[in-house]
């Protein structure tokens, strides 16, 4: 994901851990401080999916962020997994 420009990385990263509990990673060599990477490990249901991007969306908020159509990205996300869950994906 691309940082804005008017986004400090390292604040976001910060409030992703803080507020959220979301450990994301910085962009490497000369991505770092422009993007924004996130990974797992082991296995990631639906919930864990929509509340990684409504953390994204409450801290791109609490940064200043303008939002338009707020809550569009979740109910986007739910609308897919609706029709093929993740854990469906996975095996299980």
């Amino acid at each position: 994901m691309h940082c804005p420009p008017q986004i400090d990385a390292e604040e976001f990263f910060q409030l992703m851990i803080n507020q959220h509990g979301y450990r994301i990673a910085h962009g490497q060599d000369v991505l770092k401080g422009k993007t924004l990477r996130f990974g797992h490990m082991g296995q990631v249901s639906d919930d864990d999916l929509l509340g990684l991007l409504n953390a994204i969306e409450l801290t791109l908020l609490h940064l200043g962020f303008p939002i338009s159509g707020r809550g569009a990205a979740i109910a986007g996300a739910a609308e897919v997994l609706a029709r093929n869950p993740m854990s469906s994906a996975i095996g299980q």
